[in-house]
């Protein structure tokens, strides 16, 4: 119960503009509760740290895995549609084609050595990390409307994990 005077307070001297002096004097004459304050701040702290630690070693896992799958997929798309089968093991070089005005991609098995597959999938795979980076592992306007209810659904998992 006296937690929630502490805090009364506390609300109060923020909202009345009042010195820094008598915010002191306030935490002062409440000692015993500075050191629980102290400890749920630090939890706080370290949980917020920690989250973000996580989010990020999940967005560059997902992103390496998605971009080597990606690759790997686009790649068995082009050669299924030039009439190549497409062996993972084998590394395939990409030509374009031009013949008047019609460009396409051509498949044409080179070696048995995998190397392309993975270079374009650790390319999108830094762009992946670029754009989750750049919009702060957040979502896009239109898509956090509608994802709205996923939204509060990971928050109240990662309280509850928390905690």
């Amino acid at each position: 119960m006296s937690i929630i005077i502490l805090l009364a307070r506390l609300l109060f001297i923020t909202s009345h503009g009042c010195s820094a002096l008598s915010f002191v004097r306030t935490f002062a004459t409440d000692r015993k509760w500075v050191p629980v304050l102290v400890n749920w701040v630090c939890k706080c702290f370290g949980m917020m740290v920690a989250w973000t630690v996580q989010r990020i070693l999940s967005a560059a896992h997902s992103a390496v895995r998605g971009g080597y799958m990606a690759a790997r997929h686009a790649l068995a798309f082009i050669a299924r549609h030039q009439g190549v089968k497409f062996n993972p093991d084998e590394s395939y070089v990409l030509v374009l084609c031009t013949t008047s005005l019609l460009w396409w991609l051509t498949c044409v098995p080179v070696c048995a050595c995998s190397y392309l597959d993975e270079i374009a999938g650790f390319v999108l795979a830094a762009m992946g990390i670029y754009v989750q980076f750049s919009m702060g592992f957040g979502l896009p306007f239109l898509v956090n409307i509608i994802l709205f209810p996923v939204s509060c659904l990971e928050y109240v998992i990662e309280y509850m994990v928390s905690s």
